[in-house]
């Protein structure tokens, strides 16, 4: 069972706060991702509802179809949904569903960071955040935690697995001339975020614009360990397009 449930952003508070209830109850076989933004031109949005702002719950259920059905219920009556597309669905096909809202060529700018509860204060900045996207092609994603991703050893390159969910600002936009505008309102929405956040980015979700922005990825330990697999492995640096940790020496 997979698919997205939406709701109008008018509803937000309420079903973000069910949410957050429906989440910590759930079982392991289900995973849940909020998406904050304007309804998409897809067939199975109605057409009154395209382009306004909403939320999004995704989820998807691993196991039995039934059981699926039962587990995923009480995401389909968080207020009355303008759409629901949670139904028995082949993985690959739920992993695509959203592919066509990032094309190639397009100017995108991410910021992110972990949460260790979804507090009411921070459920009505993002939903204020959603009404004053700077772009219409831009997201709030809110991701559920926990399971396997909290069993982690210290040794990790993940951090944060105490926290219960992460926030990424996806925005996107198309034309250079934007570019100030989209990546500073980016810069503000993470900075108003922060007194609800643990200040730890995932390193698939950030941009590398931020001097010495690599470090704050991780532990100072784990960085530290990190430069000295980089100095053993590659000292010429010669895999450095990405967040790129440059040798020591």
């Amino acid at each position: 069972m997979a698919g997205f449930v939406v709701y109008r952003l008018d509803d937000g508070p309420a079903v973000l706060r069910g949410y957050r209830q429906f989440a910590a109850a759930a079982p392991e076989e289900v995973t849940t991702i909020v998406v904050l933004r304007h309804a998409p031109p897809a067939p199975w949005i109605p057409v009154d509802q395209r382009g306004k702002p909403v939320v999004m719950i995704g989820a998807v259920h691993t196991g039995s179809i039934q059981t699926g059905i039962e587990a995923l219920r009480p995401v389909k009556s968080l207020a009355r949904p303008v759409a629901d597309t949670v139904w028995p669905t082949p993985f690959l096909a739920h992993q695509a569903v959203l592919d066509a809202s990032n094309p190639a060529g397009h100017r995108y700018y991410w910021k992110s960071d972990h949460l260790a509860e979804l507090n009411d204060e921070a459920i009505d900045l993002l939903v204020e955040q959603t009404a004053q996207l700077s772009s219409p092609d831009s997201l709030i994603g809110i991701f559920q935690l926990g399971g396997a991703a909290a069993r982690g050893g210290e040794r990790s390159c993940f951090p944060s697995r105490h926290a219960r969910f992460m926030v990424n600002y996806a925005t996107h936009w198309t034309e250079a001339r934007e570019d100030d505008l989209h990546r500073q309102w980016t810069r503000d929405a993470i900075e108003a975020l922060a007194p609800y956040g643990l200040g730890t980015a995932y390193v698939n979700f950030t941009a590398d614009d931020a001097p010495m922005h690599v470090e704050t990825l991780y532990s100072t330990t784990e960085f530290s360990r990190l430069v000295t697999l980089k100095n053993r492995l590659d000292p010429d640096n010669v895999f450095r397009n990405n967040h790129n940790i440059r040798p020591s020496a």
